[in-house]
């Protein structure tokens, strides 16, 4: 059996499974300004954007038409987890819900998963916790992409440092990741970020990215690409890329299936603090079968 034969027969066993459950998320636009905080005193990170923080999955369940992904073994690989319902905005062209992760400096890495949508509700169900496991290792059988760094290297040496300090840090990233039903990697953006700060201002900095896509399957990439803003105060800048992805038959089954990067972008502060700002989202035939996970560091 081929790698491409057997692939399709995994994922459309999986599908059958998904269409059991019920339809999927609809896309829906979201804010571009942070209305609401939720501070996690436990590690000490902020979720940002519109939504409201329950108990868990149990409680998200309790509507009909609730869809479940399967993340537990996800799940399992994270502590400090808190809930939240990403409300739909209304609709202004294709979107996904847009919301920022807060991360200070010497935490280790955050992870966002998508848990369950609601296509009545029109809501989504995440997870947000520290990650107890590395990053998923890259699946075989894709293409890479990456645009080089800009504004020069750091010169200072790298490290943890505590926020309101002086310091720099080498290998910050913002990581979103798009999965099928059976847990591989369909593509991702990845957007990297070195930079020093003093206290107060942004000192250096650089950033790049790497953008991956399951090329063996019929992924290709439409386009990508980084942009970089430096604020006039010197205090925060931002590295992030735009991107969208294609496969015109996925799994054999379904017609056109896309997968939206706007943006997916790395906030940096003078004060050593970071943010992941994304807002990714699934449009087309088998939009119900992929879910995403993000992580930020």
């Amino acid at each position: 059996m081929s790698m491409k034969t057997g692939y399709r027969v995994v994922v459309v066993a999986a599908m059958m499974l998904v269409l059991s459950v019920g339809s999927a998320k609809v896309a829906s636009a979201a804010p571009h300004v942070m209305r609401d905080s939720h501070q996690l005193t436990a590690p000490g990170y902020e979720v940002r954007g519109a939504m409201e923080q329950i108990s868990g999955p149990e409680e998200y369940g309790r509507a009909a038409d609730t869809q479940f992904f399967d993340v537990k073994s996800d799940l399992d690989r994270m502590t400090e987890v808190g809930y939240f319902v990403i409300a739909a905005q209304p609709a202004v062209g294709s979107s996904g819900p847009h919301f920022q992760i807060v991360k200070p400096a010497g935490i280790g890495v955050i992870r966002t998963i998508e848990v369950a949508i609601n296509p009545v509700t029109r809501t989504q169900l995440v997870a947000v916790g520290l990650a107890t496991a590395e990053e998923p290792a890259q699946p075989p059988n894709g293409q890479t992409a990456q645009s080089p760094a800009t504004q020069g290297a750091i010169s200072a040496a790298g490290g943890q440092a505590t926020a309101s300090a002086s310091g720099c840090w080498n290998g910050g990233y913002l990581k979103t990741y798009w999965y099928d039903p059976v847990g591989i990697t369909v593509n991702y953006v990845k957007d990297i970020v070195n930079w020093c700060w003093n206290g107060t201002y942004v000192t250096s900095y650089s950033g790049s990215d790497s953008r991956y896509w399951l090329s063996d399957t019929g992924w290709y990439e439409v386009y990508g690409g980084l942009t970089k803003y430096f604020s006039g105060s010197f205090t925060w800048g931002e590295v992030y890329t735009n991107d969208r992805f294609v496969n015109p038959n996925f799994a054999h089954l379904c017609n056109e299936t896309d997968t939206y990067y706007r943006p997916n972008g790395y906030i940096f502060y003078g004060d050593g603090t970071s943010t992941g700002d994304y807002n990714t989202w699934v449009t087309g035939s088998c939009y119900f079968m992929l879910h995403y996970a993000i992580d930020i560091l």
